[in-house]
């Protein structure tokens, strides 16, 4: 085989800072431009040595790196021979949702030390997914599950997943029944997929990184741990239940809830997602008194507060609505929908500037929202208009 060039690769970077330190692998998530890498700045605070990755075109990292090689199995074993090489021979991988997917696979072929991984899917394109509606399609898997992969390896891994995404509390169940070993499964309480913003609310993500580059572990405690265990028979019940919903069958998506919310009393996730349901079938009154029980319960159901916060906005409850909606922000800072909310009460009491300033944050985390960019773009030619009906005024 020829040797590889490195240095001359779109689909790879490589940050080298110290050779007396580890290095990390880290896998670009889905739609992620040629000659660009994701996560990026939050992964340079790490400090370490790190090799960017990118699969341009949303192939899972199945068929390998452009450049490298089409075997993903090669393209695994060449990046954690050149990350050995870059530092002091310690590996691990890190990923993101389809990244996640690749630093996991990459962990197993390549035989590197550890593997972090948010939101992986343990099966692609399972319904509901996140590949089954990106992956690009036309091309056979070559590792369609990885489950199989990670059976016999001995590399130190964990996995988080999103407590509110049933599609997330779905694959880390896959995770733990199959009795994968040296496997360490976490769910988290508070935020969306893929729930690495929990440590890049306090910009402790590259801490985390380093720490277990180091130790192949996390030392501190787990920040908002939920109280669902991975191998909760809720979880596959609450999946059933999502893909109801995905395929509009609203009442008997209901009909599972208000059955799940029976067979798991006072379980904030259950009723987050009653409340949900019962909305959707026009039940406002069951909606907001479900939200109510599930923020009582927990600390952490910022969906609740959000979705309780745009019931009050429309019914001209405006404080109870700002108060909602502040906290759901507080909870959770990267909820795009939150902020729209808050954007459109704004509006409602002529505050324009922060409705402004409202609107653009949810763009600029959400900027594919087409309901997003409608409310942005009327906003704007509605302040035009204000503007130069008070010009007119002056003169």
């Amino acid at each position: 085989m020829k040797p590889v060039n490195f240095e001359k690769n779109d689909y790879i970077k490589i940050v080298s800072v110290n050779k007396s330190l580890p290095t990390v692998i880290a896998f670009s998530s889905v739609n992620t431009q040629k000659g660009k890498f994701k996560p990026y700045k939050i992964l340079l605070s790490s400090g370490i040595n790190i090799i960017f990755v990118n699969d341009c075109g949303n192939r899972w990292y199945q068929n390998g790196i452009e450049g490298l090689s089409h075997s993903s199995e090669v393209c695994a074993l060449e990046l954690v021979k050149k990350a050995k090489e870059i530092g002091n021979g310690k590996v691990i991988t890190f990923g993101t949702s389809m990244g996640a997917y690749g630093a996991l696979l990459y962990c197993a072929l390549g035989k590197a030390d550890g593997c972090l991984a948010f939101g992986s899917e343990p099966e692609l394109c399972l319904p509901g997914s996140r590949s089954e509606q990106h992956i690009l399609k036309g091309f056979s898997h070559p590792y369609p599950k990885l489950n199989p992969v990670l059976k016999d390896n001995d590399s130190k891994i964990i996995i988080f997943s999103s407590e509110i995404d049933e599609i997330d509390l779905m694959n880390s169940y896959s995770f733990c029944i199959n009795n994968i070993p040296n496997v360490k499964n976490i769910i988290i309480s508070g935020m969306e997929h893929p729930s690495v913003q929990v440590f890049d609310m306090n910009n402790t993500i590259g801490d985390i990184i380093k720490n277990f580059s180091i130790t192949l572990d996390i030392d501190s405690p787990i920040p908002r741990e939920s109280s669902i265990p991975p191998n909760s028979s809720l979880i596959p019940k609450l999946y059933k239940s999502v893909i109801l919903k995905k395929n509009n069958e609203n009442a008997s998506w209901l009909n599972s809830l208000e059955k799940l919310n029976l067979d798991f009393p006072k379980t904030a996730v259950v009723l987050s997602k009653l409340g949900e349901a019962r909305l959707r079938n026009k039940d406002e009154v069951g909606a907001i008194e479900a939200w109510l029980e599930c923020i009582n319960i927990s600390n952490y159901q910022f969906e609740a507060h959000a979705k309780l916060g745009a019931i009050q906005r429309r019914n001209g409850d405006y404080d109870d609505a700002y108060a909602n909606l502040k906290k759901a922000i507080t909870i959770n800072p990267f909820g795009a929908h939150t902020y729209h909310t808050l954007g459109l009460l704004y509006q409602n009491k002529e505050n324009f500037p922060l409705a402004e300033i409202n609107f653009r944050k949810a763009n600029s985390i959400n900027p594919g929202n087409k309901p997003f960019k409608d409310s942005l773009y009327k906003f704007i030619s509605d302040d035009i208009q204000r503007k130069k009906a008070e010009i007119n005024n002056w003169t």
